[in-house]
């Protein structure tokens, strides 16, 4: 899907903050949570903070875990998450004001297993549907054309090319939005073309 439904809430954002969003509450084997936090934490320097978009169980041993490495980091404030549902409202506010969307997929981990060869993470959509340019790591660019326009990154660059590709934003968004595989109206189209197509 590609299309969201739009809402006119806002949501107060300082102008100095850059926002990464991780689309999705914290769960291990969806996202590589311990292996991202000395990546984060390189941001967070830099004037980055990370939303986690959706419902995180705080008593799951997930959540727990990884507080506690955020703690450790000295990162936990720079980190929000979500204790209840996130309402669409809520949902299209936070991505309005997002600069950079992430699916904290990394290779051989409990993620890459989830993704993608069988699913695409959910993040991807979102990306795609907003405009928002995608971190993704270096190992998937090959594998999929629609990664054409995202920011990619290795473990020993992270910090760099986030840096990089925050200031060419405006570039990437504007190739997102001039791809025609990204338009609505070309997906829908396409589909019924897949329904009927004799």
């Amino acid at each position: 899907p590609l299309c969201f439904p739009i809402f006119e809430n806002e949501i107060e954002k300082n102008s100095e903050e850059k926002w990464v969003t991780i689309i999705g509450g914290v769960e291990n084997r969806r996202k590589d949570l311990i292996g991202s936090i000395p990546l984060m934490r390189e941001l967070v320097q830099k004037g980055f903070k990370f939303i986690f978009l959706g419902k995180s169980d705080f008593k799951h041993p997930d959540v727990i875990y990884f507080n506690q490495f955020l703690k450790d980091a000295a990162i936990e404030k720079e980190v929000k998450l979500f204790d209840s549902f996130v309402s669409a409202e809520e949902f299209d506010a936070y991505l309005k004001a997002t600069d950079l969307i992430w699916p904290m997929v990394h290779p051989n981990t409990p993620s890459a297993t989830e993704y993608f060869k069988n699913q695409i993470s959910g993040a991807m959509n979102v990306s795609f549907a907003y405009k928002i340019p995608m971190l993704i790591h270096q190992d998937y660019i090959n594998q999929w054309e629609d990664f054409s326009n995202s920011i990619t990154y290795n473990f020993e660059n992270f910090a760099q090319k986030v840096l990089e590709g925050y200031e060419q934003k405006e570039d990437i968004q504007r190739a997102l939005r001039e791809t025609e595989k990204f338009d609505p109206l070309y997906q829908e189209k396409k589909y019924l073309d897949f329904i009927f197509d004799n």
